[in-house]
């Protein structure tokens, strides 16, 4: 999770889709993350890979502010394990 430079709160998940390095060690710029291990850069807004070495979008998570808290809207998860 950051914060771009025009102030809109972005969620993602924390791996890049190219190499599995963690995504939060690399830099945020306005709404671009770019990836430490080999510079590939994603769109926040989107999740949509930029270009070399990235070819598999990142997951971007909803965001929104509801009573002066940060909330991120997370993908439903089912645990096949449940009811076994």
């Amino acid at each position: 999770m950051g914060r771009s430079q025009s102030a809109q709160f972005v969620a993602a998940h924390d791996v890049c889709t190219h190499a599995f390095s963690i995504s939060t060690d690399g830099w945020l710029e306005e709404n671009i993350l770019e990836c430490l291990l080999h510079a590939g850069q994603f769109d926040l807004k989107t999740g949509l890979a930029l270009g070399d070495p990235v070819t598999c979008d990142l997951n971007v998570l909803d965001t929104r502010i509801c009573g002066g808290r940060l909330e991120v809207l997370l993908p439903q998860y089912v645990n096949p394990t449940i009811g076994m």
